[in-house]
């Protein structure tokens, strides 16, 4: 694990580190990266021949940096909704316990009514 500041020349030591503690060595190795400057020459500096962006991380981007992010009105409703699930996760434990009393409300009632039916009918 890199320590400290997450520089290219770390990172690329910590690559060779880990490649050297499991003894891979002639193996064609195809690194998957973020765009993150760091990571990006931490792999060239590593010196392989053939790297590849991931994909996952560039469909992340398109979707919030081009897509979200570009466009006002949608940045504006996730940002709503980001206030509301603050809210509810705030409140969470309140909600859970007004749940359990309504439980145990619906519990007792639906007793109740058992109690009644076999008086009348029992």
């Amino acid at each position: 694990m890199v320590t400290g500041s997450k520089t290219g020349e770390k990172i690329s030591e910590e690559i060779w580190s880990i490649l050297d503690k499991f003894g891979i060595h002639g193996k064609r190795i195809i690194p998957v990266t973020d765009a993150g400057a760091n990571v990006k020459r931490a792999v060239d500096l590593s010196g392989f021949p053939e790297k590849h962006l991931c994909l996952g991380h560039g469909l992340h981007n398109l979707v919030t940096v081009d897509g979200v992010k570009s466009n006002p009105l949608v940045e504006g409703l996730v940002q709503k909704c980001k206030k509301v699930v603050r809210a509810v996760r705030y409140r969470a434990p309140d909600l859970e316990l007004e749940a359990q009393k309504e439980q145990r409300q619906v519990i007792l009632d639906t007793e109740e009514a058992q109690e009644i039916i076999e008086a009348d009918f029992g």
